[in-house]
């Protein structure tokens, strides 16, 4: 086989990759497969790596296509390999082909004139400088901006933009979570950053966009996982038993906010039952009306099994130790409200239960002394709660079956992009929340 092209390998265990002129890979040694798929990024390209294609392929003496044929005729060629495990890797290739818009001076000048207006400033500031994070989710484009003030202050902003009208959620509103960010700051339920404003005009970046105050500190990444390396790795087991029980009983707090400012925003996602209705909405419309039968079949048994109604509660969504960020020892504030509903506080605990599986048994790593078990996680939650764990088993395995339908429909947008080839749209049935939910339900992964 050729000799590798320089190569960068982010998290799992070390594949080599090898990638040739027109653009196609192979990987060594071969039972390294075995930790596929995971997500493959070339260039401003990204392909996924399937564990069965790969070695269907490789029986046949075929080596695997990275870049779609539209791209390979077009002269694309691979320079560079970035490995990523398959959750939470797709940032920033997912993102809008309008997301440097910002480099631009008018685009640029007229963010400032609006900052200042949301800031009150007679004069606009200055946007000195724009950068994007190490990493970001997939459903929005985020830049960080630094402004120098009239007066010679200077601030740090995050701002966050949808990815035009590829959404991964049947409902997804930046307006609602600018809306639900202001009300949870302003009544100090739990801390999350300060909005500073929304602005729906698409006119400047494409697609409206919020800015909120940027909070220092660190956040756990998702790649390479913080089980593996970085500055939570890098700390003591006691320091970060530490982090971990602030982490939790932040989580705990989300569903004690209280409802007077909220309830408007979610008619339809109030308790349990409608919340796992609106879950069914979203998975029609992110398969065009026609989910793999074993998507459905999980429902199904999801559906008979469903535990009494809740009443309505904050739920954040999108619960997990690498949305919070921490500063000087202290887990300092909540962030990405995307997946926010009013459907209870037994979501958030289900879906940081799966995560936390995720980014350690799932993917081959070992959980970090210090971070909580499972029965460590649900003793801390129930006794912050006082609710009782019988319907955690439940939430799992709906957060998996979550996790699974947001894997796909991310598939799909990939695609749609040009992104993937045909033969990989097999992650839309087949995935890591869908592996996960099979695990927990004997519902087989494909149909």
């Amino acid at each position: 086989m050729p000799a590798p092209q320089h190569s960068t390998i982010v998290g799992g265990p070390e594949v080599q990759v090898l990638v040739t002129g027109d653009g196609t890979l192979g990987i060594e040694p071969d039972e390294r497969a075995a930790f596929l798929p995971c997500r493959v990024a070339v260039g401003h390209m990204t392909a996924v790596v399937d564990r069965g294609e790969h070695q269907r392929r490789r029986s046949r003496g075929q080596r695997h296509d990275l870049l779609p044929p539209r791209h390979r005729s077009a002269g694309i060629r691979a320079s560079s390999i970035i490995y990523h495990d398959e959750f939470g890797c797709t940032g920033d290739r997912m993102r809008s082909p309008n997301a440097d818009l910002l480099e631009r001076g008018a685009v640029r000048a007229a963010v400032a004139r609006w900052l200042g207006d949301m800031t009150g400033e007679v004069i606009a500031p200055t946007i000195v400088d724009t950068r994007k994070p190490d990493t970001s989710g997939s459903s929005h484009d985020v830049t960080f901006l630094t402004a120098r003030f009239s007066d010679g202050i200077v601030r740090e902003f995050v701002l966050r933009r949808g990815i035009d009208d590829q959404a991964l959620f049947v409902d997804a509103d930046l307006a609602r979570e600018a809306q639900l960010m202001d009300v949870v700051h302003r009544t100090g339920g739990v801390p999350t950053p300060e909005l500073v404003g929304f602005n729906p005009d698409p006119s400047v970046l494409g697609t409206p966009y919020l800015v909120m105050a940027r909070v220092p500190g660190n956040v756990a990444p998702d790649a390479p996982s913080y089980n593996t390396s970085g500055w939570l790795a890098d700390a003591a087991p006691v320091e970060r038993r530490d982090l971990w029980q602030q982490a939790m009983h932040l989580m705990t707090r989300v569903g004690t906010v209280d409802l007077n400012e909220l309830v408007g925003l979610f008619p339809d996602r109030q308790g349990l039952h409608a919340e796992f209705d609106h879950w069914w909405r979203n998975t029609l419309w992110a398969n065009d009306g026609a989910p793999s039968s074993s998507i459905a079949e999980a429902f199904d048994q999801l559906r008979a099994t469903i535990p009494p109604d809740t009443t309505a509660a904050l739920s954040w969504g999108d619960a997990r130790i690498g949305n919070i960020i921490f500063d000087s020892g202290s887990a300092a504030t909540i962030i990405d409200w995307e997946m926010a509903s009013l459907g209870g506080a037994y979501l958030d605990v289900g879906w940081w239960l799966m995560t936390d599986l995720v980014h350690s048994t799932q993917m081959g790593y070992t959980r970090l002394d210090g971070l909580g078990t499972r029965r460590e996680t649900i003793e801390l939650w129930c006794a912050a709660t006082a609710l009782e764990p019988d319907a955690i088993a439940w939430h799992e395995a709906f957060a998996a079956l979550k996790l699974g339908v947001t894997i796909g429909r991310m598939t799909r947008v990939a695609h749609q992009r040009g992104l993937l080839s045909d033969n990989l749209l097999t992650m839309v049935e087949d995935n890591l929340g869908t592996r996960i939910l099979a695990a927990l339900l004997e519902v087989p992964p494909r149909a």
